[in-house]
């Protein structure tokens, strides 16, 4: 993890490293790393990857950035991300989490840019 924090290589490339040198070693089968893989979660994102594409593409998403800065703006930037935990949370209590953070983070990188705020938090 180390490499990973400082920087020098990227979290994938480290996790694939790190499960082939668990194979590669006999700590894991293939088997039982095949067996592990949650492939409803992988069809579930990747099912969901074009809808988030789509979103940012025709403007949706920024069309609702541009609503919710619309309702809440005038409040500052805590009541916009505030306006945004609400539909995170109204959208995770009828879709999977995956699918919810494949969604809306179109939207909420379109609500900061509006604002000129990092998107990081």
């Amino acid at each position: 993890m180390t490499p990973v924090i400082l920087g020098w290589i990227n979290i994938a490339i480290a996790a694939v490293t790190g499960v082939v040198l668990m194979i590669v070693s006999g700590c894991l089968t293939i088997e039982e790393a095949h067996r592990s893989i949650q492939w409803k979660a992988i069809f579930l994102i990747a099912g969901m990857l074009p809808l988030g594409i789509a979103l940012h593409n025709t403007g949706a998403a920024s069309y609702i950035a541009q609503e919710i800065f619309r309702s809440v703006g005038g409040w500052g930037s805590i009541a916009v991300m505030g306006g945004l935990f609400i539909l995170v949370a109204l959208a995770s209590q009828v879709m999977p989490n995956p699918a919810v953070a494949v969604l809306l983070a179109p939207i909420a990188l379109n609500t900061a840019s509006d604002l000129g705020i990092s998107p990081y938090p």
